[in-house]
């Protein structure tokens, strides 16, 4: 669990000893990295190949490695050094979407990756993506996805078994998202 105290403690700091990432690959990124490409206050959606902010790419980053924490806007914004309303702004900017939207979407793209690619149970699946409450992730999973996690499972069992005989590119044959382009 990580506390606020300990984010207050490394804000504005991007470290090896980050209590949030302590992954290496970060240590070198540096809040004033130059951000380029965003032009009139227009976001940098769609634009893979630009630079976005280096403490929004930490963020970014953090969330993708840490699912499974009980994040709060609040603080995410204070392990990267800012208030919680010019955070959002920026985030939203580079992003394309609120934090919590970018968050929801890297946990349930997570849950649907252990779905296919394990045999824990559903409520674990929640557990070690963030989605806690059971409901809760089942109603947004299917929001997203069309079905339940349950259900999607079975989907992918099938397709697997479907293509044991001929080859194994079961996991090209996904699923679309509904609702989504």
């Amino acid at each position: 669990m990580i506390y606020s105290h300990d984010l207050r403690s490394f804000a504005g700091k991007v470290s090896e000893n980050h209590p949030v990432c302590p992954d290496k690959r970060h240590r070198d990124i540096h809040p004033s990295f130059v951000r380029r490409g965003a032009k009139n206050g227009t976001p940098n959606k769609g634009h893979e190949n630009m630079e976005i902010d280096g403490r929004i790419f930490m963020i970014k980053n953090c969330l993708t490695e840490h699912p499974e924490q009980l994040w709060t806007v609040e603080e995410m914004a204070i392990a990267v050094g800012l208030s919680a309303p010019h955070f959002q702004r920026l985030f939203k900017h580079h992003a394309g979407m609120p934090p919590k939207t970018y968050l929801q979407d890297i946990r349930l793209e997570k849950a649907k990756e252990l779905l296919r690619a394990t045999f824990l149970r559903v409520k674990e699946i929640g557990v070690k993506t963030g989605l806690t409450n059971e409901s809760h992730f089942t109603r947004e999973f299917k929001k997203r996805f069309g079905m339940t996690p349950s259900e999607y499972r079975r989907h992918c069992w099938k397709v697997d078994q479907s293509n044991r005989g001929g080859n194994d590119d079961h996991i090209s044959q996904e699923i679309s998202v509904s609702g989504q382009e």
